[in-house]
């Protein structure tokens, strides 16, 4: 959770501010993280009563950021030494879900999403939910055995790919990169980047 962000993001989205908790404590450790991108983020663990949709926690231990190249964050990976506590395993282990995961659905049509703990909501999707597994515990990375388009287009190249909600790109390998945004005709500059049109979609 962040303290200190810009003036627009506090006002949106709200900030954690110690000073203006009776139940907060600074466990005087720091922390200190990079993410994927290459942005970063320090600061101090804290301890205070924490309450999602009505679930309520108390003394739950979490970082709230000083320099951070982001709003707030919740991180929702394994749990391990490292991370000393991670949100659902918390709430299984307070008794307050009976699984320790978590399902996000991202809506593509409005700026909107939902974020279960728990379980999942099968209302937000069709069909049957497949499953794929996960390489390892440092991030929620799996592999994708090829992309397909309606329009023709196929790449059966598999590669592994991160699972970011906190991101707004997509990462590819540098030949596909290439071939799908020759497939929508455009045209490569000097940097590397194929500009396109606000009214043009390459993924909907």
């Amino acid at each position: 959770m962040r303290s200190h962000c810009s003036e627009t993001d506090c006002d949106y989205y709200g900030a954690y501010d110690p000073a203006d908790s009776t139940t907060s404590t600074n466990t005087t450790d720091e922390y200190s993280i990079y993410y994927s991108d290459g942005t970063r983020g320090t600061g101090y663990y804290y301890r205070d009563h924490l309450q999602v949709s009505g679930l309520a926690i108390d003394d739950f231990l979490f970082a709230s950021g000083s320099v951070d190249d982001y709003s707030n964050i919740a991180g929702l990976g394994y749990i391990n030494d490292s991370t000393r506590s991670v949100l659902p395993y918390v709430l299984q282990r307070n008794g307050l879900i009976q699984r320790s995961l978590f399902s996000v659905f991202s809506d593509s049509t409005t700026s909107t999403g939902a974020i279960i703990f728990g379980g999942l909501d099968s209302g937000k999707y069709t069909g049957t939910l497949e499953t794929v597994p996960v390489i390892g515990t440092q991030g929620w990375n799996i592999y994708v055995s090829g992309i397909a388009s309606e329009c023709g287009f196929s790449n059966q190249n598999s590669f592994i790919v991160n699972i970011d909600t906190g991101s707004q790109v997509s990462l590819l390998p540098s030949s596909l990169y290439h071939q799908i945004n020759q497939l929508f005709g455009g045209s490569l500059t000097s940097d590397m980047v194929y500009p396109y049109g606000m009214e043009t979609y390459l993924f909907k």
